[in-house]
């Protein structure tokens, strides 16, 4: 396992100041104290830091350290060497491979599934093993994306973009990828999605399953090194994040650096063809959230950008902080109230802002803001796709 080195960090307590969770609950001690802090005393083995589980892994601690100190990957590390406890280890499992079960659920009719998953009996026996009775749980689709990616009839044409797809996309929302590739074709641009693929590893690594997410690296990394050199898109932010910064910090003897990881909409707004793209006036009162994952890959708002493509339409910047979720973490029994109280003032922010619709990247961050505000929240792609003449 590999090891990152806490001499950087100079104990100034900003990464403490800009945590969500420090905030909403005195169960966790900050980011400074739980990682760079109490690294030096795993070094020594002098037991762990209980307060460990409940960092979120939302970046927002790397975000904020002005000495650029990797606080989440020794958070992340910590936790894959902490004992899990049978009581949390099922709910864990579960939560962290979604992929896996899918694997098995896809063969029955999606409206079964989902009736099953709402099912008052099932809510209670997940709530006995820790996932919270009240979290409102993503919808899985009818068709998975890559299935229905193959009927897509697309231009046969020599650019062409590398599609990760990730498990939100292929499992409960693939119009979120289908409309990236309406977008790409009509900019002329093929868009493969290479079989093979699979979870990039952020929901292994946040419940501490290390060596699975090692895995999951290694096979990912074996087929995108093939297409060295081509742009490599991911409609999820995690999913980049993952692949471009993360992997590198945890499993830095098997990181490729020449893999290419380009954001969706700064792909098509420096693209020659963009006057290909033409939209419906519209006009709606919209508002953006941008997911702390979006801003940890420090390139600002491009889809804020794109968004200016649409005509007689205004676009609010919420800039109202994490909405609480982070991938599963909001799922958890125990960490359902943070959650909500993290994502509090977004959700204020959204209602006070009279919104017709909400957009983000995040499929998790949509399902928590759709679940606290029953504001229709959709990936902004999709909204674009929606509107492209």
């Amino acid at each position: 396992m590999s090891k990152q080195t806490p001499d950087n960090c100079t104990a100034c307590t900003t990464c403490t100041a800009y945590c969500p969770i420090s905030k909403a609950t005195r169960n966790f001690r900050g980011p400074k104290m739980t990682g760079p802090a109490f690294e030096r005393f795993r070094y020594l083995h002098k037991g762990e830091e209980d307060a460990l589980s409940y960092c979120s892994n939302c970046k927002n601690c790397d975000i904020a350290c002005p000495n650029g100190v990797p606080i989440s990957v020794f958070n992340m590390l910590a936790k894959a060497e902490t004992s899990q406890g049978l009581r949390l280890f099922a709910r864990d499992y579960i939560v962290a491979h979604g992929d896996l079960f899918y694997s098995f659920l896809r063969y029955f009719p999606s409206f079964l599934v989902n009736f099953g998953m709402l099912n008052p009996l099932t809510r209670i026996f997940l709530d006995r093993i820790g996932v919270a009775r009240r979290a409102a749980l993503p919808a899985f689709c009818d068709k998975p994306f890559l299935k229905r990616l193959n009927a897509v009839k697309q231009p046969q044409t020599d650019e062409k973009v590398i599609f990760f797809p990730g498990c939100y996309v292929n499992m409960y929302d693939p119009e979120a990828g289908l409309a990236l590739v309406k977008l790409l074709n009509r900019l002329n641009v093929e868009v493969v999605a290479p079989e093979g693929l699979v979870c990039c590893g952020v929901p292994l690594i946040s419940s501490g399953f290390y060596k699975e997410c090692k895995k999951n690296a290694e096979k990912n990394l074996k087929i995108l090194s093939k297409y060295r050199g081509a742009p490599i898109i991911t409609v999820c932010p995690s999913c980049a994040l993952m692949i471009k910064h993360d992997y590198a910090e945890l499993f830095p003897e098997i990181a490729a650096k020449d893999i290419k990881i380009v954001d969706p909409s700064e792909f098509i707004l420096e693209h020659q063809n963009l006057k290909n793209l033409e939209f419906e006036e519209e006009s709606r009162k919209l508002s953006y959230h941008s997911p702390c994952h979006q801003r940890a890959l420090g390139i600002g708002k491009p889809a804020l950008e794109l968004m200016k493509l649409l005509p007689s339409t205004a676009v609010c910047d919420l800039d109202a902080g994490c909405c609480g979720i982070s991938g599963s973490y909001g799922f958890k029994k125990e960490k359902y109230r943070i959650s909500l109280s993290v994502g509090k003032n977004l959700f204020d922010s959204l209602k006070a802002a009279d919104t017709e619709l909400a957009l983000t990247e995040c499929g998790t961050c949509k399902v928590q803001i759709t679940a606290n505000t029953r504001i229709k929240t959709v990936h902004p792609l999709s909204l674009l796709a929606e509107r492209l003449i």
